[in-house]
């Protein structure tokens, strides 16, 4: 058998569930059965269903292989290394192994050497520092050779040659010239307005994709410097597809008239990030234990419901439950015993409170038919009411 990540790896993708939501557990072969084990498990983990297996490792020695599927992923549990599941007759010790998939490796694509490095990049710190107005032509000049190599390096000797007094921005524009982008800065600028937010993509990764096109725009003169904030935000509020939230808890509509630089912006969207994540975290976590508790009170309730069926066919089975069934009817033919009025005959009232004529002649048949009929004691009980007299 081979090992146990590659195993439940492959185990897996047979049942067609996420990786990331399911834990291997190995032990001993165990007669314990699933209904038990899986009960043993939810009282450790949000396991919705288990797959078992039995198998032999390289050793030779028989495993009990179990495949618990859970609610929540594994990431955000505390797993136990060793879980005990037990019953009457054994208990064993299930290892649990975290299952995690190597990611592929995204193929690279090879740049052609003639163009490698042929320009700074332009959202990096040589460029940053390239742009400040205190720094001296002669450095600026040095740092942009220093960040090329041929043949982008040739292009700048012959802007040398051609024109000795070229300034650090005449070398940008000769290597934009050459390598760069063929677009006029109005198509780029309607390349900009036209990024949307992708699925998956997050906000601060959006906004930096925005940045680093309108970047190109503005040295292209597509959008002039003292507008690139106020291009930026509108394009962010419009691209933002799948996190509208954002823009209602920031009050990034708001901020039009007063707008914030680049930096501020991304900032403020990375804080919005890092708190919904944690939110989410803690929301996943509750939800979990939630299910995880009411699937413990199931299992006790079924328990407790499995044991007064068992207590119900002990106490059928009782000699005196039959022998209070067997003498139930003759209390009850005891209790509903129907009586009658010693003075009318008539039932449902006695004596004392009748109002209607005397009928001795009824009365006499109704105590023969009782005499004759006796109770249990063979006899009549005295009554409190006598019969009229029949004079």
């Amino acid at each position: 058998m081979p090992d146990y990540q590659t195993y439940g790896i492959e185990w897996c993708e047979e049942e067609k569930y996420p990786v990331e939501r399911s834990v291997l557990m190995v032990s001993r072969k165990t007669k314990i059965d699933t209904a038990r084990i899986y009960k043993c498990l939810c009282g450790a983990l949000p396991v919705e269903k288990i797959e078992r297996r039995e198998e032999v490792d390289v050793h030779g020695w028989q495993k009990t292989i179990v495949l618990a599927k859970l609610s929540v992923p594994v990431a955000d549990l505390n797993v136990s290394a060793k879980i005990l599941v037990a019953d009457d007759e054994e208990d064993v010790e299930l290892k649990t192994i975290i299952l995690k998939k190597t990611p592929t490796p995204k193929p690279v694509t090879p740049k052609p050497a003639e163009t490698e490095r042929c320009i700074p990049r332009l959202e990096g710190p040589r460029k940053a520092l390239i742009e400040e107005s205190d720094v001296p032509q002669s450095e600026k000049k040095r740092r942009i050779r220093e960040a090329l190599r041929s043949p982008a390096l040739d292009v700048i000797d012959d802007l040398k040659r051609e024109k000795p007094s070229a300034t650090a921005n005449d070398y940008l524009e000769a290597l934009e010239v050459v390598f760069g982008t063929t677009l006029s800065g109005e198509e780029l600028f309607h390349q900009f307005i036209g990024l949307d937010q992708q699925s998956g993509e997050k906000p601060s990764e959006y906004l930096s994709r925005l940045q680093t096109s309108l970047r190109q725009v503005v040295r292209k003169g597509g959008v002039k410097a003292e507008s690139a904030n106020q291009a930026l935000l509108k394009q962010f509020l419009k691209g933002t597809l799948f996190d509208q939230l954002l823009l209602v808890d920031l009050h990034l509509r708001d901020q039009i008239s007063n707008l914030p630089t680049y930096l501020t912006l991304l900032g403020k969207v990375r804080r919005w990030e890092e708190e919904s994540s944690g939110k989410n975290k803690k929301a996943k976590a509750i939800g979990a234990r939630n299910a995880h508790v009411a699937k413990i009170e199931a299992a006790k309730e079924e328990g407790i419901a499995e044991r007064l069926s068992r207590l119900e066919k002990i106490l059928l089975k009782s000699p005196m439950v039959h022998s209070y069934q067997q003498s139930a009817p003759q209390h009850q033919n005891r209790s509903t015993r129907s009586y009658f009025c010693y003075k009318c005959g008539e039932e449902g009232h006695m004596r004392r409170g009748c109002r209607n004529a005397p009928n001795p002649e009824l009365v006499n048949q109704k105590l023969i038919a009782m005499n004759q009929q006796g109770n249990d004691r063979r006899h009549l009980r005295r009554s409190n009411q006598m019969p009229e007299d029949s004079h």
